[in-house]
């Protein structure tokens, strides 16, 4: 099993260097065409599908390779449902909204030249959702979003898009499938996304969404834990002695996780989180715009500890 998990992390494609709100626009809109895989909206949950949460990620200080320089972040993460996809839309579709917002805080020592350590990120995910009659699912869904020291509005504003199927197999396995474009926030303007979903028997699941691939166990009374692989970052437009440049941060980060689901039948799933790993690889670099290959500065730093917890609502 874990083999096999290994071998579909040697797959994936370079996107896996995507910014972290981008990585979690991926794994929300996959989370939620996985919920809502049923048969027109009187099949639909009542509760346990809009995803609302509180996230707190840490990284340690890593220090250059080869180079003088250090580097660490925190980072706060909010995400609150707008719109709710089983009363919202139309007859045959359905429509899905919810406000992201991310404050990161870099700690620098040495090398990059940027004069502003806290960045922001805002953007407004909007999703149509058309489900078919045999199960599978339509999923088109754009973010407009704000990227920026605060200090610099040039360039700090872009149009998302992403277009996805779902197909349900069967009651234990079903994947998406589709195509994004997101300037600045990944590796490449326009990348194919795809996500899975398998329970493989009644204690192991796997599932890649977004970027993050998990393998998890089910221990009981609402307890799960498990390992996982992802990639984490962001793209800022940022003030330098040279003007506005952009500023992306890539890291591929691995540990184990643990969540726990302390609602109650009924109510509100609440599901509480907690990541302890490292940051296997990570790359800095200061760019012109349009011109991700232009690079004025490129750092690369040693591995760090990573830490991350949060509360997710999903009503």
């Amino acid at each position: 099993m874990m083999k096999r998990a290994l071998i579909l992390l040697l797959v994936m494609p370079p996107a896996v260097w995507a910014e972290g709100w981008f990585k979690d626009w991926l794994d929300n809109t996959s989370a939620l065409a996985q919920e809502l895989s049923h048969d027109w909206r009187h099949e639909l949950p009542e509760s346990g599908v809009l995803p609302s949460y509180f996230n707190v990620e840490y990284v340690s200080r890593m220090r250059e390779r080869g180079g003088g320089s250090s580097i660490s972040w925190q980072q706060y993460s909010l995400s609150l449902p707008l719109a709710d996809p089983r009363r919202s839309g139309g007859e045959n579709w359905m429509f899905s909204a919810s406000f992201n917002a991310d404050v990161t805080l870099l700690d620098k020592s040495g090398g990059l030249h940027i004069q502003n350590n806290d960045l922001y990120h805002v953007s407004l995910p909007v999703s149509v959702i058309v489900p078919r009659s045999n199960g599978n699912m339509v999923v088109v869904a754009l973010s407009p979003s704000f990227d920026s020291d605060f200090d610099q509005r040039e360039h700090s504003f872009h149009m998302n898009l992403l277009a996805t199927y779902t197909v349900k197999k069967s009651e234990t396995f079903s994947y998406s499938v589709g195509l994004s474009y997101a300037p600045y926030a990944a590796a490449w303007n326009v990348m194919p996304v795809f996500a899975f979903d398998w329970q493989m028997n009644d204690d192991w699941k796997m599932s890649l969404s977004g970027f993050c691939l998990s393998v998890m166990r089910d221990m009981g009374q609402g307890l799960s834990a498990g390992l996982f692989v992802q990639g984490e970052g962001g793209s800022w437009a940022v003030s330098t002695p040279e003007g506005t440049r952009l500023l992306r941060v890539r890291s591929l980060v691995a540990g184990f996780t643990v969540e726990y689901d302390f609602s109650k039948e009924g109510e509100t799933k609440r599901v509480a989180s907690l990541s302890l790993g490292s940051s296997l690889s990570t790359a800095v670099d200061v760019c012109k715009y349009n011109s991700d290959r232009d690079r004025e500065e490129s750092h690369h730093y040693q591995p760090g500890l990573y830490v991350s917890a949060g509360v997710d609502f999903r009503f």
